[in-house]
């Protein structure tokens, strides 16, 4: 596809236009990538495409509008233009509210929302950068939205009692060690997983997560983690010194 890589976070492309595509795909919740431009051709553009359109490497650059291109780009079907060379870019794709947003910054901690577009697609996207020959781009952990954090969403959510699920969207990479963390408060009827550091998803859904239900831990195991009782001694006492969780069931 014309994009050079080299580890897992660093992109090079060696002809273009041609589009580097996000992992992950998504109908519903937000996608979110941070990407760091690190010079080299300041032609390029990014922005959010139908997943279906993922193989079609020119598809930003001449059939799509729900995207921003640099200032030293020509062409590109119309898109806003913004001085992105150089810069952190956030893409953040909300498939809720069918919404996309770009944030541009000379450091993460100065990022201002350039472009707010209605998302025209129904169905699942992807989130896409554009490049001419000898862009640079590195892919950077995104930042959690504040918004999300507020103290009305909070109190929605208390109010609710159906499933109430939140997801960020961040990628795994293949190859890539990742730290996740699965949080479980069965008398809250939450479930939280983090993902290197950053919230994952977020589930509160009274109707299953409860204090016997599926994620509950079984009393006749008790608690151990990774290993389990020993073949013909009892549940209690005579378990590996290796601690580990039974649970009732997983899915």
């Amino acid at each position: 596809h014309n994009w050079n890589f080299r580890g897992s976070d660093e992109a090079s492309c060696s002809n273009g236009p041609q589009m580097l595509v996000s992992t992950e795909s998504a109908a519903t919740g937000v996608l979110r990538w941070c990407l760091k431009n690190d010079g080299g051709n300041k032609s390029f553009e990014v922005g959010v495409i139908p997943a279906e359109k993922a193989e079609e490497g020119n598809y930003l650059f001449e059939s799509c509008d729900c995207g921003v291109k640099n200032t030293a780009t020509r062409g590109g079907n119309d898109k806003t233009a913004f001085d992105m060379f150089n810069k952190y870019i956030e893409v953040i794709a909300d498939m809720e509210e069918h919404q996309a947003k770009v944030l541009v910054g000379e450091s993460r901690d100065q990022m201002v929302e350039v472009k707010t577009m209605e998302i025209p697609f129904e169905e699942e996207v992807k989130l896409a950068v554009s490049g001419w020959n000898n862009t640079k781009m590195r892919l950077e952990t995104p930042t959690r939205d504040k918004l999300a954090e507020s103290d009305e969403s909070d109190v929605e959510e208390e109010d609710t009692d159906g499933p109430v699920v939140t997801s960020c969207g961040n990628a795994v990479q293949a190859s890539t060690w990742h730290v996740a963390t699965l949080v479980v408060d069965l008398p809250a009827s939450t479930l939280q997983i983090t993902l290197d550091g950053e919230q994952h998803l977020s589930v509160r859904d009274p109707g299953s997560l409860v204090a016997d239900g599926p994620l509950s831990i079984d009393p006749r195991e008790g608690l151990m983690m990774f290993s389990a009782a020993r073949r013909g001694g009892t549940a209690m006492g005579s378990a590996d010194w290796r601690a580990g969780g039974h649970l009732r069931s997983l899915r």
